[in-house]
């Protein structure tokens, strides 16, 4: 899944407002509703990547967050997903470029039943790795008359 920037956004803008000139159109209207989307883009904040392999007998969920603390991570877990939540320190200052948030949150669906109590992250070198069991369910044969 990719990240759309507000630069990208921006970027986009800029070429759409040229092409309108181009045509003669006036953008006034198209211009309220980019700095609407802008507006929505950056209220939606970052999403970070996310990998989840399916192994055997779990899963395990990889995300990237560099330059986030592990006690400014939330993850919960239900039996279908998770939920994790995150928060980065931004320093202040004067940039000329800012495109990483403050914070984000991602909802991630399993395809199978997983064993809550029994799930493990851990944060290294701003990769968060969730290792989640899954509920394996018996399988009866049934017998055919």
């Amino acid at each position: 899944m990719a990240v759309i920037t507000p630069e990208d956004i921006r970027w986009f803008q800029k070429r759409i407002n040229r092409m309108l000139e181009e045509m003669g159109i006036d953008s006034k209207e198209m211009r309220r509703f980019q700095e609407r989307l802008t507006g929505l883009m950056e209220e939606m904040g970052e999403v970070p990547p996310v990998d989840i392999e399916e192994r055997d007998d779990d899963f395990v969920i990889t995300v990237d967050l560099p330059g986030v603390d592990k006690n400014d991570v939330e993850v919960t877990i239900t039996e279908d997903g998770l939920r994790l939540k995150a928060r980065r320190e931004l320093k202040e200052g004067s940039y000329f470029l800012r495109e990483r948030r403050g914070s984000f949150e991602r909802i991630v669906t399993l395809p199978v039943e997983v064993r809550v109590e029994e799930a493990k992250a851990k944060l290294k070198d701003g990769v968060l790795e969730i290792v989640v069991p899954k509920i394996v369910s018996a399988k009866k044969r049934i017998a055919i008359e």
